[in-house]
């Protein structure tokens, strides 16, 4: 019997024994493909957190990777691709047309497939606890004045007004993602999202990096953000995405032991999800 080890970040599942089953739920998945191919079966372990590229990292560097594996597309994905660790897709074994054009591309190398999403599009939100809001006197901002001024008194009432899991990087990037839609708009975005370095000079990032220095200045992520790991996804830092790929190893690079870890979560007045 062909066993086929697949790792995940383990985002939002849990045992297979408890609630309702999401139709993307990956134990879901495993479980219907099992049973529809018992000569073939999927064995899924998941991890959380950073811990996820870490270990992944190491199997393929051991010639031990998985069979299977979830990878955010761009440049966490094209690093395998680069190294020959991947296989490419094809149009007999993926429906393409199924799938959005723009959303494949952040898995197309060189004109080639190499995943296809396997959770849907996740958008990023704010969103804020009205209790203490209210509690402090202050409305939801409107403006990035008017976020300085809020964050002042919910300073005043000893509330950390934004979360932020700087040691982890990659939260730290996406604020900047935030601004950087509103100072520069989508295509200098593109430009850094498809590697071009010239676009990071553009003036718009430096005004959207200023943006986040008076916010960081004023206190708005606390004492403690530089020390603070976020216990959920860790999306590939170098050209950011917002969906998991499923991506297949090419022969002979096969087997990797994996753990598993449950998120924790700390209020704050504001959080990204």
């Amino acid at each position: 019997m062909r066993v086929l080890r697949s790792v995940h970040d383990g985002v939002g599942e849990g045992p297979d024994d408890v609630g309702a089953e999401r139709p993307d739920d990956p134990q879901g998945i495993r479980r219907r493909y099992n049973k529809d191919h018992p000569d073939a079966k999927i064995t899924l372990r998941l991890f959380a957190n950073d811990d996820y590229k870490q270990k992944l990292r190491v199997a393929f560097g051991a010639n031990q990777a998985p069979d299977l594996f979830f990878s955010w597309g761009g440049g966490a994905l094209n690093d395998y691709v680069q190294a020959g660790k991947v296989d490419a897709l094809t149009t007999s074994e993926v429906h393409m047309d199924r799938y959005t054009p723009s959303v494949m591309r952040s898995a197309t190398f060189d004109g080639k497939v190499y995943g296809v999403p396997a959770n849907g599009l996740a958008p990023v939100v704010l969103y804020y606890n009205k209790k203490v809001l209210a509690h402090a006197g202050v409305k939801p901002p409107k403006t990035h004045d008017d976020l300085l001024a809020a964050v002042q008194k919910l300073k005043a009432k000893d509330v950390v007004p934004l979360s932020l899991a700087a040691n982890s990087k990659w939260p730290t990037l996406m604020y900047l993602e935030y601004l950087l839609a509103r100072t520069g708009g989508a295509e200098v975005f593109a430009k850094i999202a498809s590697g071009d370095s010239s676009a990071w000079k553009n003036p718009s990032v430096t005004k959207a990096n200023q943006y986040l220095q008076e916010l960081s200045e004023a206190g708005a992520f606390g004492d403690n953000a530089s020390s603070v790991k976020c216990p959920f996804r860790s999306p590939n830092t170098d050209t950011p995405d917002r969906t998991a790929y499923l991506a297949r190893t090419s022969p002979q690079r096969n087997g990797a032991r994996h753990t598993e870890a449950r998120p924790m979560h700390t209020p704050h007045a504001v959080q990204p999800p």
